[in-house]
């Protein structure tokens, strides 16, 4: 049944917010896009393509759970604004070192390691950003409609990440990257003036004396919760098999055969296919057996994934993402509603980076998998096998965890 559909966007903090996340992701998918072509077209290597999602994981990792204890005893839109003005910082360090203006002050490898160490630094700043805005969204909002919030969230986040391969693909290859980098600091500048925007918000949470007992206390919240494990544990498993993002450049060059613009169409399909669930989803909210659906989701998302590996025809592949990206979608959306609802206030930034470890992290982990396993078999091997791996887990969740598949919506939030 269809509900207010905009009923999150009347608010006005919470419109600069999702237009600050869309900003956000749109600039620093396309810095990221660019960096992986730029780096490929250095090497010529699926391993270094791998080694780009590790060292954004490595820093995630190694800060994910402190962050959420900071996070919790934080400020929330402070800290979001630093987050912000620091991805602006890390934008221009590609345009210094790879412009064309400033090449020939650089070596190849000084450049690479430039674009390294800007992947590296993003992943210190997602690190912050995704429980600090996550934990902002139900300070933006009235409870009634935090479901609605959230889907407009991952709507948001979903259709920046569809724009922005294709525009980094398009401009690319028409008109070099200078100007697209420069772009990029100005959507950044831009995103961190929204943030500015909204005022600063109450803190609910008391700080510990004793950090480790406050970060204890939300890894045992989610062991605690099987379906928030479950959850989150399935959803990571799907990235980290059954991703194929980092390796399409390869797919682009050597398989697919269509270059640069072909490339940003096939980064772009999956999010044009989670968008178009998404916007459904905010018309009809998966509110029945949302665990069930979600479990179907990621068999779905691992078939996908076979037939992507096995195609060498470009629209049959294209199609692929996109039906990856549908079902990749519900799964999202199912589990962003999980968090949103099943979790305290006062706790959402140390359960998020939690979530982070397990799934935010996982897409640059999944990366690193996806670039050694094609080092060692082939990308078509390697992405086929992963989609087979993601059905079968899935498939021994749906008959094992009845908890998830026993899920229902509703809200708990203290």
């Amino acid at each position: 049944m269809a509900e207010d559909s905009i009923a999150a966007l009347r608010f006005g903090e919470f419109r600069d917010f999702i237009s600050a996340k869309f900003l956000l992701t749109l600039g620093t998918n396309m810095l990221a896009v660019l960096i992986g072509w730029k780096i490929y077209e250095y090497t010529k290597d699926a391993f270094m393509l791998g080694l780009i999602g590790l060292v954004e994981f490595v820093p995630a990792l190694l800060l994910s759970f402190f962050v959420g204890h900071w996070v919790d005893i934080s400020e929330k839109r402070s800290l979001l604004l630093w987050c912000y003005a620091f991805t602006v910082v890390l934008s221009c360090i590609p345009l210094l070192f790879c412009s064309d203006y400033f090449t020939w002050r650089f070596s190849e490898a000084n450049m690479i390691l430039a674009l390294f160490a800007t992947m590296f630094l993003l992943g210190i700043a997602r690190a912050l950003i995704s429980p600090s805005a996550f934990s902002l969204i139900h300070q933006l909002v009235d409870h009634e409609v935090l479901q609605n919030a959230s889907t407009w969230n991952s709507t948001s986040w979903q259709f920046a990440s569809v724009i922005a391969p294709a525009i980094a693909g398009f401009w690319y290859a028409k008109y070099g990257g200078d100007s697209i980098f420069l772009t990029i600091i100005i959507i950044l500048i831009f995103a961190s003036w929204l943030i500015y925007r909204i005022k600063p918000k109450p803190i609910l949470y008391k700080q510990s004396e004793n950090v480790l007992a406050s970060l204890k206390e939300g890894i045992d919240f989610v062991l605690k919760n099987k379906a928030i494990l479950w959850a989150i544990s399935l959803d990571m498993l799907a990235v980290l098999f059954g991703g194929a993002v980092a390796l399409l450049p390869i797919f682009a060059d050597q398989i697919l055969n269509c270059g640069a613009e072909g490339f940003g169409w096939l980064r772009a399909a999956t999010s044009m296919g989670t968008i178009l669930v998404l916007l459904l989803i905010t018309y009809f909210p998966i509110i029945e057996n949302p665990g069930k659906k979600m479990i179907m989701a990621v068999i779905g998302f691992g078939v996908c994934m076979v037939v992507f590996g096995l195609s060498e025809w470009f629209w049959l592949s294209f199609l692929a993402l996109f039906l990856s990206g549908v079902f990749d979608g519900i799964s999202v959306n199912v589990r962003s509603n999980i968090l949103q609802f099943k979790i305290p206030h006062e706790m959402k930034g140390r359960v998020n980076s939690v979530n982070s470890v397990f799934v935010s992290s996982s897409n640059e982990l999944g990366a690193f998998e996806s670039g050694v396993t094609a080092h060692w078999w082939g990308p078509q091997r390697a992405v086929a096998i992963g989609g087979m791996v993601t059905v079968g887990i899935a498939t021994m969740v749906y008959f094992k965890v009845k908890s998830l598949a026993k899920l229902t919506m509703k809200y708990e939030g203290s």
